[in-house]
């Protein structure tokens, strides 16, 4: 760009001016060009460090920052998220309190046993209509009131929950953030873009490059701007191309050891998966309803070589924990 409009005004300035000699003209463009080159050398040399990024562990503060923007953005899609009394002080709880505070102990329970136990879960109802159960780094999960009315029993929605909950602990989507991370550290050293997101990137990523710091502070308010095109950026790769193929089925069969180890029948989440809409907008790239309870199916099977540990296999008799009405608001108008 500034190149661009130098070659403009010098332009410019030979037609209007040819008549008149500027013997240090020359020079000072020369000066000029060479400080161009310059900087876009060093600009282009930080370009080609940006791959490494891609190699640097993501801290959980950064992990749950990002994670939290990106949960933020799905709650105003799904329309919210599901509220009772604006009061948390009120001792009389509705129906929605109560739904959702079900759905927490239940998520909570899971996420204890899980391989990251001490991160802060968050789980939370979305008011959407659609069939969905989302997460974000960091330990947000969220499930929308569309797919909990399809839920029977508790141990289907303990296997939707631990699902979502595998995605976290195997940090899926944290795949997803350090390619939007390289390729923002690309566009910031090589694009033609300037202002402050530009500088702010190029600032943030000098340090990383560097090793002064390979964290990247989004909650610092001078790296808002940072922290927005990263969360839009991420957002529209998990909403266009969801999770892998391969990451989808590690989140069956991690999230259906979680079901067991605590105690719930995994067959139902078997049954349950046949309820997911196929192709819909919000399984884009899920596997085939009938290839993931195919391979669960094969994946209860193995624990027949730890009866052991698991004196309860086949799992037929495992408890499935009826409903009382815990998701009754689901359906509420």
């Amino acid at each position: 760009m500034r190149r661009l409009r130098m070659v403009v005004l010098v332009a410019g300035a030979a037609g209007t001016l040819s008549c008149i000699t500027v013997p240090n003209l020359g020079a000072a463009l020369d000066g000029a060009a060479s400080d161009l080159v310059m900087h876009s050398g060093e600009l282009a040399a930080k370009a080609k460090e940006c791959q490494r990024l891609s190699t640097f562990d993501v801290p959980l503060p950064e992990e749950t920052s990002i994670g939290g923007a990106v949960a933020v953005s799905w709650v105003s899609k799904g329309g919210g998220l599901v509220l009772g009394t604006d009061d948390p002080a009120a001792p009389a709880r509705g129906p929605k309190d109560q739904m959702t505070l079900y759905v927490d102990k239940v998520g909570r329970n899971l996420a204890m046993q899980s391989g990251r136990p001490m991160i802060e879960w968050t789980f939370g109802v979305l008011e959407s209509d659609d069939f969905n159960a989302v997460s974000a780094p960091g330990g947000y999960v969220l499930v929308t009131r569309g797919l909990l009315r399809q839920v029977d029993n508790e141990a289907q929605l303990a296997g939707v929950l631990a699902h979502e909950i595998a995605h976290v602990t195997e940090k899926h989507a944290i795949t997803a953030y350090r390619k939007v991370k390289t390729d923002a550290c690309y566009s910031a050293f090589t694009g033609m873009v300037l202002g402050p997101v530009t500088e702010h990137l190029r600032s943030a990523f000098s340090a990383a490059l560097d090793g002064t710091s390979q964290a990247l502070d989004l909650d610092s308010k001078v790296n808002f701007d940072v922290l927005f095109t990263f969360t839009d950026a991420l957002t529209k790769a998990l909403d266009e191309n969801g999770f892998e193929e391969s990451q989808e089925y590690d989140a069956d069969r991690i999230g259906l050891g979680l079901v067991i180890d605590a105690g719930y029948n995994p067959h139902e989440y078997v049954k349950f998966l046949a309820k997911i809409p196929e192709g819909g907008a919000a399984f884009p790239h899920h596997p085939s309803n009938e290839t993931r309870q195919q391979r669960l199916a094969a994946f209860i099977e193995t624990y027949q070589e730890q009866r052991d540990f698991y004196p309860d296999y086949p799992f037929q008799k495992s408890p499935v924990v009826p409903l009382h009405g815990e998701l009754a608001a689901a359906s509420a108008k």
